[in-house]
């Protein structure tokens, strides 16, 4: 994630990731899939935040969830919008790590 976007979202983009075991990047033109044994988060740049959909086995709450849709096999992709390094809480982390998992 480069200009013209806030440096600030390399940023949030290395903490949401940076406890994850390895992860297979695939860079999009709207952003970034993130993939473990199967696709878990999407990551796309937009001009005020940067918006994370991550998929669950679960319905979770938080603060910053804009939306949450049910996805075919009972799972439910949750977005977030990020502004800042501190959006990403210990909650989210685990959240990132249990999506990974799968």
């Amino acid at each position: 994630m480069t200009a013209p976007y806030p440096p600030v979202y390399r940023e949030i983009y290395d903490r949401l990731v940076e406890r994850l075991g390895p992860v297979h990047e695939d860079a999009v033109r709207v952003g970034v899939f993130l993939k473990s044994e199967h696709k878990f988060a999407e990551v796309r740049p937009k001009a005020r935040s940067l918006h994370l959909e991550l998929t669950l086995a679960r319905q979770v709450e938080h603060p910053l969830v804009s939306r949450v849709l049910p996805i075919p096999g009972g799972r439910t992709a949750h977005f977030f919008k990020f502004t800042r390094v501190e959006d990403v809480d210990e909650q989210i982390l685990g959240w990132m790590a249990e999506a990974y998992d799968g």
